[in-house]
Order: structure tokens, then C-alpha cells, then sequence
């Protein structure tokens, strides 16, 4: 039986409505402001961007790396900006090379300027980027080593890659020195900001709270993830009590305690069991203390560099873990809420069993468990809390499979940063422990390409002339609702063991105060049950809505032990606008009951079990990008895809393990990825059809021309009711050389043999013009972004 006193507290609906309506976060008064250019969100759609760290790079190739960088078709270049570079020494700055030609970030800002790119500046304080300390001074710790963050046990927090301390991340001295260190970098940087300049988001902190501070890092305690350092202890534990009781008895009623005062309370650092909830309650509340630390820091950081005039859109990049404990590592919709409203996803799958990898190789594949959580689950919550900027995924490789690379992209991302673009060799010795670094990028230090480059490259092309990938897609009906405040219990419970997903109980006298509040793998268990059913789903935050977000579905599940221990229906608004839908544990989700509510389940779908769709649809259905996801391992798909719920569909042929991609406008094919490994991938609406028989490619029409590219050699075969007869078709070279080359159009249908060119200059693209459109017109954007 759950005590009455925690049910209060963690399960009922009233104390959920009650968080929605009072943030945890109560020791910030105000949210940080944006700009106008943040409040509107214009930011370019979609966004193609790849990671190019300048401080790593000799000068003399930062011009050449960024023609490189471009010819990802990347529109955007993301970059860390590193404190100790910039500030070797207390109060001396150089952003503009004085002393070292690398570390002239004005300098870089202007060639990407040049080059027609945009520019994500990564400023910190906390990099990580496996460079020392993470990229905070060492001057830092050595002059003020009240600065470093303590653990429960009294030994230092560690950045991993470089066994250097980590910051306390509240210290007033730390950020004090943040301020500092963002004052001479907004003096660099706030003239380049967009629209004047390429400057069009930055982002605050990274992967917060960070390497050597994660619930990730194995010498941590999984639950006494708190700050410990002195002023943590006798300052902001006292003062975050306070604000949450406001009076010391209320705590005492709490707790079962006598303290006299909030400053009497000692932080726990080790475990006694409880005998109840009020002896429990403490650990519940150091377990929101942890989360706080940081989100307060980001909250402080953030109106720093609104303080000194930089206006773009700020965001954080949410750190990966393993998904059993996707919502143990921080208190995510905070952090979203902390940096002004948008919260991107990294990508590095930590797979437990490497045994079931249906798609990639360890640490850059995915399982059953992995593909849900990087894909739908965490897209679609870091893409709901972070409304209206696009769905971000800041970080990750294409040194994998292509699979891994597209699965976010798949299933929502609008915005991707490859990480990294280019290899570093040597590395940047005075900032970093490496001798060299990012050795996976498909770009070697000279500027040659390596395969891998094309997955990046066809995967963008495809993104930018799809027509989609951009704000306004239709939602779907169903939501899953996440909450966090339930797991600052199950932290307490949560169990990590190698390889295996906890299953057993860790601390069994606490079972009945925590059962149902492991909210996060309760909900991708719900969103694993409606992939397999093929419903289509969001996932939003309910203690972080926006203005009017729950309205656009027509019902929302939730765990049902979370709410109430029966499954059962709750009409929570009798107008009938919207029902919460208390999930079951016998994943019977009556679906008769879903449609009797007027939902529509699924827009798209493919017959086939082992293949899921994910669509974006625009304009009443008249434009539609369709993710088809073959999970099977070594088997192609080759079949129907089911789409308009059901009133149209496409033939699409996909190799094992791989997805493709479909762009639909009217009744007419508009671009297509082809992955197949035997040569027989194609696309068929109706008389329309795309075909590569080659292994990997990308085909696009726009209102005026033909673009196609590809890794390999085969024959490209293109009718469609959206294609101009051509004139020519030019070939473009990697080294900005053309020349044409040959074609046969006949019946509507463009045929010709895809020549991918040698290794050292490659095949670009093929662009097929129609009279009167020149290669410059047709792409003049893209050759101004390449040019040497």
C-alpha cells in the first residue's frame, strides 16, 4: 500500500496541476528575456550544420575547412568557444589574434561571414570537448580552489578526459568570473549577431552539468548527485530550503524533524533507510536540490549574455545516458525553461546489450531500447519544450551507420549539427590532452573526404529540397505526458548495472514509496507499445507547457501509477477539448476508445511489422515528407507505404537496416533518399518514380531544376510530374570545377549514369537545367558557401 503522505505529494493529479502552476525553480524571480529575433524564432529552416572547432586548426586552413564544411551542404557552422584560449591569464583576453593567429575568433567569424554561412558560437563557461578542465582556465582552481565542486565523499568532481576539476557551478566567485570572461566576449561578438551578421543562436554551458558530474560518470554515486562544496552546504542548501518551505516548522511538519533552522539542516551524504515518508522526504528534496544547481546556473548564465546585448536565441544540449535513466540526469524542462525555452538532444547511444545492435556498431548503434529513446522519445520531448524553435540535435556522428545518423532525423529533428567535421591532427596542444582528436570526421586535416562523408552530405541535400523540415507540420492527436518531479523519488531507487536495464529492486523497504515514479522509462515503454502499433505520438513536458500546447491534442498518456494506482479514464475538461488517459500496465490501450474520442491514429504506415513511418505533413496534406524506417537487420523492405491516412500510397524499396526518405507534393514525387545495397532502390506515386541502381543517393526537383548526388556509380532514373525537361545536365566537382555531361529524356523520364569521379576530386552533385537557368542561378547560394 503507497503511504497516503507520499501520494499527496508525488501522485496526485491536484500536486502535478500544482507544479504546472508554481516552478520548481523558485529562487530565480524572473525568466531570462530574449530578443525580438529570439521571440520570433526565424531562425533558417532547416538547419544543416556541421562542427568546425577553429582553435584546433592552423589559420592557414580555415578558409579551405570552411569550403569543405559547406560542401555537407551544411548552411551553418556550429563552434565551441574555449574560456582558457581566449583568457589565459586573469582579465587578458584576445578575441581578434594579437597573440596567436588561432585565437582570432573575430577573424573566423568574418570568413564564415565569406562564405554566406550562419554561425552557432558555443561560448561555455563548461565546454567539455575533451579539452582540459573542459575549457575552464586552470588559473581558475589554482587561485580560487573554493571553485571546484565538491562530491557526497569529499574528493573533487573530475572531468573525465582530462582528470582536471569541474566548477561548482553556484559558487558566486565562478560566476563571477563567467561574467567576466561573456563581457569581453560579447565586446567580440554582439556586431555579428544575426541579421547583421551569421551569429544566429548560441548556446549556454554544455551538456550540463557535464563530464565528471553526470549521473554518467562512473566514480559518482547514481544518487547523491549534489554539489558539495562549502557554499553549496552552508549558502544555497539553506536558502533553496527555504524557499521551498517558506517557514522552518513547515519543513519540520515534512520531515518529522526539530530543527531550529533552515542552516541546521545538513545536506545528506549517505544513505539511512527510511522507516517512512517523512524520513524519505529529505532525500527527495537533495534529489531537486541536485537538479537546481545547475539549472540555476544556466538561468544566471543566460541573462549574462542578455545583460550584454547578445539578443540571439539561446539553447542547451542535453546530455545522453543510458535510457533507463533518461530523466534521473537532470531536471530537463528546467534547463529548457533556464536558457529562454529551447533544449536540444546529443545523440551517443549507450546501448546496454551490445548483442541486439540491429543497426551500427557499439557506441555508434542502436538496439530496440536506444532507437526509442534517440529517437521519438527524446526528439519529440526536447522538440515540444522547445516550441517555436526547431527540433535540435546539436551533436552527432556520421562515422556510423547511416541508420544512426537519420534516426533522430526521422523522427523529428528540423536541425543537426554533425559532430565533428573535420579531423584534428595534431590536436591544440597548450588547451587539450589529446595529440589528436575527432579521427572519426569524414574530412581530413588537409580537406581530402572520406566515405562517410556522404551521409552527411546526401542526408542535408535532401533536408534543404524537400520542401519540408521546417515549422507548421501537422501534430498528431495522441501526446505521451512526461513529468519529472516523480523521479526526484526514483533516483533513489534506480539501480545501473553493465549491460543489463534495471529489473531488480535496489533498496527494497522503499518500494512502496517509489513505485510509479520512474516516470522516464515509463513513458518510452508507452511510446515503444504505439511505435509497434504503428499510432502516431508526441511527447510534451507537463510541467513545462507553452501557451495553448496541450490543446492541439485530443488526448494525453500518462503512466497510470503516476496519477492513480487503477488504469482507468479520467475526463479532466468536460467541453471534451481534451481526456488524460491513464496507460495501463497490460498495454491495452483500447483503441476502439481512442477512436470513439475522434482520434486519428496514424497518417502513414507500412504493412510490414519491422518498418515504421514517421511523416511531416504541411498545408493540409499537400505537401508530406515520409520517414520510412526498415528496422529488420538483414532483410530490404520493398512494398507499399500507406499515407493521407490511408487514401494514397507510395512503393518504396529500402535496403536492411536503413531509412528512407520521400518528399510528396500534390501527386507528384519532389525528392527522395535512396539506401539500398543491392542496387535496387526507388520510389513509385503512381506513373512517378525515382530509381539509383547504385547504393546511396539523393534526388530532388525544384520549380525550376533537377539536383542529384551520390556515394557511389549506378544508373539514376527520374519521371515525375514535377520535372521540367532538361536542356543540359552539369556536373559539378568537389573542386568547384564543371563540365556536362551526358542524358537521355525521353516519355517524361530523365536517365543518365551517375559518375562519382575520382578520390581526390569527386563528384559533387548533377544539376538538370531546363533552358534559360544557369548552374549559377540555379545554385548560386551553395557556390558562394564553397567557394575558395
Amino acid at each position: 500500500m503507497i503511504p497516503e503522505t507520499l501520494r499527496e505529494k508525488v501522485f496526485r493529479p491536484a500536486f502535478i496541476i500544482s507544479i504546472l502552476l508554481f516552478p520548481l525553480l523558485l529562487m530565480s524571480s524572473s525568466k531570462p528575456e530574449q530578443g525580438n529575433f529570439a521571440q520570433s524564432a526565424q531562425l533558417p529552416s532547416p538547419i544543416t550544420s556541421v562542427e568546425m572547432q577553429y582553435y584546433r586548426i592552423p589559420r592557414d586552413k580555415w578558409d579551405l575547412l570552411l569550403s569543405r564544411m559547406a560542401q555537407y551542404n551544411a548552411n551553418t557552422i556550429s563552434t565551441y568557444v574555449c574560456w582558457a584560449w581566449h583568457e589565459p591569464e586573469e582579465g587578458k583576453f584576445d578575441f581578434t589574434g594579437k597573440t596567436k593567429p588561432e585565437r582570432d575568433l573575430v577573424g573566423f567569424i568574418e570568413l564564415v561571414k565569406k562564405h554566406h554561412l550562419n554561425l552557432i558560437l558555443k561560448p561555455g563557461p563548461f565546454i567539455d570537448a575533451e579539452l582540459n578542465a573542459g575549457g575552464v582556465p586552470q588559473w581558475v582552481f589554482k587561485k580560487y580552489p573554493e571553485t571546484i565542486a565538491i562530491s557526497a565523499s569529499g574528493k573533487p568532481y573530475i572531468h573525465g578526459d582530462s582528470k582536471m576539476p569541474r566548477a561548482s557551478y553556484l559558487h558566486p566567485k565562478y560566476l563571477e568570473l563567467t561574467e567576466n570572461y561573456y563581457s569581453a566576449f560579447a565586446d567580440a561578438v554582439r556586431n555579428y549577431q544575426f541579421p547583421e551578421g551569421p551569429i544566429i543562436a548560441l548556446q549556454v554551458d554544455n551538456e550540463t552539468p557535464g563530464d565528471g558530474m553526470s549521473t554518467t560518470s562512473q566514480y559518482l554515486s547514481w544518487n547523491f548527485k549534489a554539489d558539495y562544496s562549502e557554499f553549496n552546504q552552508k549558502t544555497a542548501w539553506p536558502a533553496f530550503l527555504k524557499k521551498l518551505y517558506g517557514a522552518i516548522d513547515n519543513l519540520n511538519l515534512a520531515y518529522g524533524s526539530n530543527f531550529q533552522g533552515f542552516s541546521d539542516v545538513p545536506m545528506p551524504q549517505k544513505w539511512t533507510d527510511p522507516k517512512n515518508q517523512k524520513e524519505f522526504q529529505i532525500y527527495i528534496d537533495l534529489s531537486r536540490f541536485a537538479d537546481f544547481q545547475p539549472v540555476e546556473s544556466l538561468r544566471l548564465m543566460t541573462a549574462m549574455l542578455r545583460k550584454y546585448g547578445l539578443y540571439v536565441p539561446t539553447y542547451q544540449d542535453l546530455l545522453c545516458m543510458p535510457w533507463d535513466m533518461a530523466g534521473l540526469h537532470a531536471d530537463i524542462g528546467g534547463m529548457a525553461e533556464a536558457v529562454g525555452g529551447w533544449i536540444g538532444t546529443n545523440n551517443y547511444a549507450e546501448v546496454y546489450r551490445f548483442w541486439t545492435i540491429f543497426a551500427g556498431i557499439p557506441f555508434q548503434g542502436l538496439n530496440w531500447d536506444e532507437y526509442i529513446h534517440m529517437g521519438p522519445w527524446r526528439v519529440k520531448l526536447t522538440g515540444s519544450l522547445s516550441e517555436p524553435y526547431p527540433a535540435f540535435v546539436p551533436e552527432i556522428t556520421i562515422s556510423g551507420s547511416k541508420f544512426y545518423f537519420q534516426n533522430p532525423i526521422a523522427w523529428g529533428a528540423d536541425a543537426v549539427n554533425i559532430y565533428i567535421g573535420s579531423q584534428i591532427n595534431p590536436d591544440n596542444p597548450e588547451i587539450s590532452p589529446n595529440k589528436a582528436w575527432g579521427m572519426e570526421a569524414c574530412v581530413s586535416p588537409d580537406g581530402d573526404i572520406r566515405e562517410c562523408f556522404w551521409t552527411g552530405k546526401l542526408t542535408y541535400l535532401f533536408m534543404q529540397y524537400s520542401g519540408g523540415f521546417i515549422p507548421g507540420a501537422k501534430k498528431p492527436d495522441i501526446a505521451i505526458g512526461y513529468s519529472h518531479i516523480p523521479e526526484n523519488a526514483w533516483n533513489w531507487e534506480y539501480k545501473w548495472t553493465w549491460q543489463k536495464p534495471h529489473t531488480k529492486p535496489k533498496l527494497k523497504d522503499i518500494q512502496p514509496l517509489v513505485k510509479g515514479t520512474n516516470t522516464g522509462d515509463r513513458t518510452q515503454l508507452i511510446a515503444r507499445d504505439l511505435v509497434k502499433q504503428k499510432i502516431d505520438f508526441d511527447v510534451i513536458h507537463l510541467e513545462h507547457l507553452k501557451p495553448g500546447q496541450i490543446e492541439q491534442y485530443k488526448l494525453i498518456l500518462i503512466p497510470a501509477t503516476t496519477y492513480d494506482p487503477g488504469p482507468k479514464e479520467k475526463l479532466v475538461r468536460e467541453n471534451g477539448t481534451w481526456k488524460l488517459y491513464l496507460a495501463p500496465e497490460d498495454k491495452d490501450y483500447k483503441l476502439d476508445y481512442f477512436k470513439s474520442q475522434g482520434v486519428i491514429l496514424r497518417q502513414s504506415w507500412a504493412d510490414d511489422p519491422q518498418v515504421d513511418v514517421n511523416t511531416r505533413s504541411y498545408d493540409n496534406d499537400s505537401r508530406i515528407i515520409l520517414a520510412i524506417i526498415n528496422r529488420a537487420k538483414k532483410k530490404s523492405f520493398t512494398g507499399p507505404v500507406h499515407f493521407r491516412q490511408g487514401n494514397d500510397r507510395v512503393y518504396a524499396s529500402i535496403g536492411p537496416a536503413s531509412i528512407g526518405f520521400v518528399s510528396i507534393q500534390g501527386n507528384g514525387l519532389k525528392a527522395c533518399l535512396i539506401d539500398h545495397p543491392d542496387g535496387k532502390g526507388e520510389y513509385r506515386l503512381g506513373d512517378d518514380f525515382m530509381r539509383f541502381s547504385g547504393t546511396f543517393a539523393e534526388i530532388a526537383i525544384t520549380d525550376q531544376f533537377a539536383v542529384i548526388s551520390a556515394k557511389d556509380s549506378g544508373l539514376i532514373g527520374i519521371k515525375s510530374s514535377l520535372l521540367k525537361k532538361p536542356e543540359k545536365l552539369i556536373r559539378l566537382f568537389i573542386n568547384g570545377e564543371t563540365s556536362e555531361a551526358d542524358f537521355i529524356y525521353q516519355d517524361g523520364e530523365l536517365k543518365f549514369r551517375y559518375d562519382p569521379g575520382k578520390p581526390k576530386n569527386p563528384t559533387d552533385l548533377y544539376l538538370a537545367l531546363p533552358p534559360g537557368i544557369s548552374t549559377e542561378q540555379a545554385i548560386r547560394e551553395y557556390l558562394e558557401r564553397i567557394k575558395f
